[in-house]
């Protein structure tokens, strides 16, 4: 967030328009792109340190103001969020709070996210449908013939029913209970640190479900109307995608987090690469956590579709 942009709008009166373009086509597919990043990052400064346990029990820890009723991770996360919340980090469609109860409302005015145009309502629309389909679905690095060249208008607006989907709860017992144990050493060095690069890309399902379903509403409305969850998760499902994003991510994962064996005339070449953290844990991740749980959003988002 800028945050000297936010309070510049606190003393004027001017209109709060998006105009950063983040629900372009070609931005969601950049989006999607940079979170595998940031995830990755996050993960491997994360290893850095031990496990804390203390971090994560309530009772471990007194201060004026604080009682106890939370673990400390859990209050430093509810105050950040409401100090967030006051600038209206969580009136923008992608972002969702751990601790939603808590949050005041915001001190400016609500950001007005524009419409964008892609192109024309006739053959070529094949080919834009396509290539949503690849950007939103596949995540792939490289999408061609991408038709932005005619008149045909998206309005790639959520559905008012996006608002009351958050599963963070799920998604914090998975990164605690699941993800933390197997990332760092047992023990307690006195440091303490997570991340909500989670919740952000696994929550950008509401975008996958919205693109999808404007691509071609008369493949979801059926399940839809009849409350298929099974179905729906069928028509999500991409196993050969799936597979593809795995090999990205562990290819990412080797690459930014290789121990380098630095020596006067250059970079010496290891035979056998040490890393910061398994790049397979990372992989499994995506496949066990990350799309099954973006699929869930889907699902639920897609459920409310037609409200």
């Amino acid at each position: 967030m800028h945050m000297l942009a936010f309070f510049s709008y606190r003393f004027s009166k001017k209109p709060r328009v998006d105009e950063s373009e983040n629900l372009t086509l070609n931005s969601i597919r950049q989006s999607l792109i940079r979170q595998e990043d940031s995830i990755i990052f996050s993960l491997l400064e994360r290893a850095q340190y031990c496990y804390n346990p203390d971090t994560y029990k309530q009772d471990s820890f007194s201060m004026d103001g604080f009682h106890g009723s939370l673990s400390l991770v859990e209050f430093m996360v509810r105050e950040t969020e409401r100090l967030h919340a006051q600038v209206g980090r969580y009136k923008s469609p992608d972002e969702h709070p751990f601790f939603p109860s808590y949050l005041p409302e915001p001190m400016l005015p609500p950001l007005q996210y524009p419409k964008f145009n892609v192109s024309s309502p006739n053959a070529s629309i094949s080919c834009l449908t396509k290539s949503l389909t690849d950007i939103i679905t596949l995540m792939s690095i490289s999408i061609h013939n991408f038709c932005l060249s005619l008149n045909y208008t998206i309005k790639l607006v959520l559905h008012h029913c996006a608002a009351s989907i958050n599963i963070n709860n799920k998604v914090w017992n998975m990164y605690f209970a699941e993800l933390l144990p197997r990332l760092v050493e047992a023990g307690d060095d006195g440091n303490c640190g997570s991340t909500a690069a989670l919740s952000k890309r696994i929550h950008y399902g509401k975008f996958v479900a919205e693109a999808k379903f404007r691509e071609s509403p008369k493949t979801y409305e059926d399940a839809i109307r009849a409350k298929d969850r099974s179905r729906l998760m069928e028509l999500l499902t991409y196993e050969t995608v799936e597979t593809a994003v795995k090999k990205r991510v562990d290819m990412k994962t080797k690459t930014y987090g290789q121990e380098l064996n630095f020596q006067l005339n250059g970079v010496a070449a290891v035979p056998d690469p040490v890393y910061k953290i398994e790049p397979s844990l990372v992989a499994d991740l995506y496949g066990d956590w990350i799309m099954p749980l973006t699929k869930e959003v889907q699902v639920e988002y897609l459920l409310r579709r037609l409200d």
